[in-house]
């Protein structure tokens, strides 16, 4: 469904991805896991064209992205939910919600996908006049996922969804992926938190400075010796 190759990308001078590649299977949760500064936001970044990829590609459903904009990636099928509660707390969660659907024009569909994102997420439900400011944190991050579904993704990006989450809202919040997964859209998650993000991925990448440095079936990934030394900044290939 999507896949990376090679691609070099940074800020002005600094370059942060280094070769990077991985590949996302239709209808599977595949995790990027890494500590800080390793690339992992920076590589959804460059997937959805908000930063320029300097070399290689990627392409999504066997057409390259590097020449789409950002709005027309939404429109291809690929929504992005950005670290840290992204939500305008002026507006109503109902409001919120509509502005993940600005590229659909049938009204129908709008209000079938409120109500989708509504069952799914039964708390917003009690709140959706409400300014989504007054929402906890663990809501707040609903109503990002939720406003994410709104735009019908094929793939669905989340950026450290678990981030400044207590971990009972946490794994609230990661239940409810699951749940989005088993309603048919293949997620992409980066996390820190990686005991939440093996429970539920499929296939994981590790990272280190730009790269990937490992990466196997979630399930082989738990089980191996050096899993605990890649936090601790002892990466394989790392000097």
């Amino acid at each position: 469904m999507l896949d990376v190759k090679n691609i070099t990308a940074g800020y002005g001078k600094l370059q942060i991805l280094n070769g990077m590649s991985i590949h996302v299977v239709k209808n599977t949760i595949t995790a990027i896991l890494g500590g800080n500064g390793c690339g992992k936001s920076t590589t959804l970044k460059a997937i959805t064209g908000l930063l320029k990829v300097t070399s290689g590609d990627i392409t999504f459903e066997g057409e390259s992205l590097l020449r789409v904009k950002p709005q027309d990636i939404v429109k291809r099928g690929i929504a992005y939910v950005t670290q840290g509660k992204d939500v305008f707390p002026s507006m109503t969660v109902e409001e919120n919600l509509l502005l993940g659907a600005y590229c659909i024009k049938d009204r129908k569909v709008i209000k079938n996908n409120i109500e989708m994102v509504l069952e799914s997420m039964p708390r917003l439900k009690t709140r959706f006049k409400s300014p989504s400011g007054v929402l906890s944190g663990g809501e707040q991050q609903m109503l990002s996922i939720g406003r994410g579904l709104m735009s019908n993704p094929k793939l669905l990006i989340l950026d450290e969804p678990s981030a400044a989450l207590s971990p009972k809202i946490a794994e609230e919040v990661y239940d409810h992926i699951v749940k989005i997964h088993k309603s048919g859209v293949t997620i992409l998650l980066v996390e820190q938190n990686v005991r939440a993000a093996l429970r539920i991925s499929g296939y994981t990448y590790i990272l280190s400075e730009g790269r990937v440095v490992m990466e196997d079936t979630t399930q082989n990934i738990r089980k191996h010796p050096d899993i605990k030394s890649f936090y601790l900044g002892n990466l394989p290939g790392k000097k």
